[in-house]
């Protein structure tokens, strides 16, 4: 049997829980019987957007490994660890970027170019003026 889902979207429509499947839902409710369960509902929220993860991997990261002389993959780990520390003690861990949803995401970036420009005089793009080359790049190449 599969493994069950844990997490379900939802909506409340009259102050009632309305799910997508609820024959689907009550069929994973199964691998709970007779177990305590934990309910929580909170607002959901999309997590980063295609734009946001293309700006992050394509302005955001390249730049500063430039700059520290890192990896791509080394200069992602290193923000992780500056910006998403999970738990402090005894031993930390980091939240991956995966997690974050569009609004925890633009925090991170933000904070981000916070302390690239305070701690090192490095001026990141806006997303907006990325998109904005790459389209007017993109219609010079269509014109020639």
């Amino acid at each position: 049997m599969n493994k069950p889902i844990k997490k379900w979207r939802a909506k409340v429509h009259n102050g009632k829980l309305v799910l997508p499947s609820t024959k689907f839902f009550r069929e994973n409710l199964k691998h709970f019987e007779g177990k305590e369960v934990e309910l929580i509902i909170q607002r959901y929220r999309k997590t980063r957007t295609l734009k946001q993860n293309a700006y992050y991997w394509g302005a955001i990261i390249p730049i500063l490994a430039e700059h520290f002389g890192y990896e791509d993959d080394e200069m992602h780990e290193a923000l992780k660890w500056l910006f998403l520390k999970k738990r402090i003690a005894p031993i930390p861990t980091v939240i991956s970027t995966t997690k974050l949803n569009t609004a925890q995401f633009t925090d991170y970036i933000e904070r981000i170019k916070r302390w690239a420009s305070i701690n090192y005089k490095i001026v990141l793009p806006n997303p907006e003026d990325i998109f904005l080359e790459m389209s007017e790049e993109i219609a010079r190449q269509i014109r020639q």
